[in-house]
This record gives C-alpha cells, sequence and structure tokens, in this order.
C-alpha cells in the first residue's frame, strides 16, 4: 500500500480505538464490529475481508500475519440455554493464519503457531504448533531453527 493509502488506514484504526504499534497493515473492507476491544503488537499485517466481532477484547501480539478472510468473533451462546456470552481472544506472537481462518471466542493461540487456510479455531493452540481443520487440531509441532523476521516489513512501508 502507498503512503497515503496506510496513513487513512492507521487514521481509521485510530477512529476505531484500535490500539497498536507501528508498522501495521490493515487490507481493504476491515470489519471491527465495536470500538475499541482490539490490540495489535508490532508489525502485525491482517488481510483484506477481515471481520472482527469485538464483543470482548482481542489481543494480538508482534509479527501477526493474517491472509483474507480472516474471522475473530468473541461472541457465542451456551449450548444448552442459548443464553449469550462474550469471552476475550488472545493470540501470541509469530502467528500465521491461511486463507478464510476462524477464531472463536475464549480461545488462546501461543506463539510461534501456523493456522492452516480454512481452519476453525474452537480451542486453544499451544505455543510451537501447526494446526488445521474444522474444529482445528493440532497437526504437527512447528520446529524453527530462529525466530524468523517478518517479510512484509523489511521494505519500506507504512
Amino acid at each position: 500500500t502507498g503512503s497515503a493509502t496506510g496513513l487513512l488506514r492507521r487514521c481509521h484504526l485510530s477512529l476505531l480505538g484500535v490500539q497498536y504499534t507501528k508498522p501495521v497493515s490493515v487490507g481493504r473492507e476491515f470489519y471491527l464490529r465495536n470500538q475499541g476491544n482490539l490490540n495489535l503488537g508490532c508489525r502485525c499485517a491482517i488481510g483484506s475481508f477481515a471481520k472482527f466481532w469485538n464483543y470482548a477484547s482481542i489481543t494480538i501480539g508482534d509479527d501477526f500475519l493474517s491472509a483474507g478472510c480472516l474471522v475473530i468473533n468473541t461472541a457465542s451462546h451456551d449450548t444448552l440455554s442459548l443464553e449469550s456470552y462474550s469471552a476475550p481472544v488472545s493470540i501470541g506472537n509469530r502467528v500465521w493464519c491461511g486463507q478464510n481462518v476462524t477464531i472463536l471466542a475464549g480461545v488462546t493461540i501461543g506463539d510461534d503457531v501456523i493456522l492452516s487456510a480454512g481452519s476453525v479455531v474452537t480451542m486453544n493452540i499451544p505455543s510451537n504448533s501447526i494446526a488445521g481443520g474444522v474444529p482445528a487440531r493440532i497437526l504437527k509441532p512447528l520446529e524453527r531453527e530462529s525466530k524468523p523476521k517478518h517479510p512484509l516489513f523489511y521494505r519500506k512501508t507504512m
């Protein structure tokens, strides 16, 4: 994105009450249900058409990267009484989400996690994991020799 577009998107985030650390990149058609309740770490990149239903807080750590159509929903219903409730979502550092990932209320995702495309995350995902499926489950451990650099921000951006 160009510098003018980046500035406009950052202004939009600020008007929505989003707390963030630069650099941050948000794609087109970003939807945030309520003002506030969203904290983005440093070097977060959220793909286009993301929808965040932030009835409770959503916290995302540093070096987060998502493809398009990410959905995070902090609202749910009790399966027996159908009473609605909300629960926070917490995402660690160095997490990558493929296309069309959905993360549901009350989920905590650790550091160094990859979520495969189309995953529906209904339970906590521990650090150093690759997870995927509907519902998402641990597919295998993530073994990295060193912490990767976020490729999007090692060129001049916002």
